[in-house]
């Protein structure tokens, strides 16, 4: 079992980014991406864009997430 600082330095190494999209989640986690936005609705994000607002999650967020979840890929 991966600690939640280990799936955090996984998902930065593999994504080369500290924030994440729905679509990477649901990548990562091997999920349709209908189904992370499900497994992301209490996990902070912020909002990039000016015209359709797309979500970015902080990687150390959504490791939390997959170790409370036992969520594996």
């Amino acid at each position: 079992m991966a600690t939640r600082s280990e799936i955090a330095q996984d998902l930065r190494q593999t994504y080369k980014s500290a924030y994440l999209s729905t679509v990477d989640v649901a990548t990562f986690m091997g999920v349709k991406p209908r189904d992370a936005k499900q497994y992301l609705e209490k996990v902070p994000y912020i909002t990039v864009g000016k015209c359709d607002r797309r979500r970015k999650y902080l990687a150390k967020d959504v490791s939390q997430m997959i170790f409370e979840r036992q969520v594996r890929r």
